[in-house]
C-alpha cells in the first residue's frame, strides 16, 4: 500500500464525492434501497435486478463495477452518508497491469480493462524510477494518441475540477437550506451567523441565488 494517496486517486475521490451530491445517483441509491427492502433480494429476479442496476450505475459515470459496486452498494446497505475508504491503489486514474494475472479473468472485465485503461506498461523488477519516467516521456506522444482514440465525447472524470473546501462545504451548506424550504434571505442570516470571517460572509440575495442555481446544475436538478 501506497503511503500517500496520488494525484489521480485524489482527482477520482473528489469525482465520486461530487457524484454523490448529484440526484441521479441519489434518485438511483434510493431506488436500491426500495428494491433491496422490498423484496430482501430472495428471488432470482430482484437479485438480478439490483446488482444490473449497480453495474448500469458504474457504467453510467465511467466507473468499473470492480470495486465500485461494492462501494455504491456499502452506501445502500448504510446510507448515502456512510464514510468509505477510497485509500487502496485500485482507486486511481492509473492501473499497473499485471498482465499475466488477467490471463484468466472474465471476459467482461478485459472489455472494461481494454476500454478504460487501454495502455499497460509493463516494469521490469529491477528498472529505476528515472527509467520509468524516461520511458513513459519519451514515449508519451504515443501513449496520448492511444487514450485520445479511446475518449468518451462527455469525458465525466477529466471534467471533474477540484473546488476550494472552504468553497465547497460553503456551496453545500447553502444548497442544502435551500433544499430545506429556506428563503434566500434566511440562508444568508444563518450562514454569516455561522462564520466569523467578515470576507466569507455573503451580503447580498443575488449570490444566494447563484450560488444555488450552480450547485442545481452541478447535481443535475431540473427547475
Amino acid at each position: 500500500m501506497r503511503d500517500k494517496k496520488t494525484k489521480g486517486q485524489i482527482k477520482l475521490e473528489g469525482y465520486f464525492r461530487e457524484l454523490l451530491k448529484k440526484k441521479d445517483v441519489i434518485d438511483t441509491i434510493k431506488s436500491l434501497q426500495l428494491l433491496r427492502q422490498s423484496t430482501g433480494l430472495h428471488d432470482q429476479a430482484s437479485y438480478l435486478e439490483y446488482f444490473e442496476q449497480l453495474d448500469v450505475l458504474c457504467e453510467r459515470h465511467n466507473l468499473r463495477p470492480y470495486p465500485w459496486q461494492d462501494i455504491f452498494e456499502k452506501l445502500v446497505i448504510h446510507g448515502i452518508d456512510t464514510e468509505v475508504d477510497l485509500s487502496a491503489p485500485i482507486y486511481d486514474t492509473c492501473y499497473l497491469r499485471v498482465f499475466e494475472l488477467e490471463e484468466n479473468a472474465p471476459k467482461e472485465d478485459v472489455r472494461w480493462l481494454n476500454k478504460n485503461y487501454p495502455v499497460g506498461i509493463a516494469i521490469n523488477p529491477y528498472a529505476t524510477k528515472e527509467e520509468v519516467m524516461d520511458y513513459i516521456d519519451k514515449n508519451l506522444p504515443t501513449i496520448r494518441s492511444i487514450l485520445d482514440s479511446k475518449k468518451s465525447e462527455q469525458k465525466p472524470i477529466e471534467k471533474y475540477k477540484r473546488r476550494d473546501s472552504a468553497i465547497a462545504e460553503r456551496d453545500d451548506f447553502i444548497f442544502r437550506k435551500h433544499q430545506q424550504g429556506l428563503s434566500r434571505k434566511e440562508i444568508m442570516e444563518i450562514f454569516n451567523d455561522s462564520v466569523t470571517d467578515n470576507d466569507v460572509k455573503i451580503y447580498d440575495y443575488d449570490t444566494i441565488g447563484k450560488i444555488v442555481q450552480r450547485e442545481k446544475e452541478r447535481r443535475g436538478y431540473k427547475d
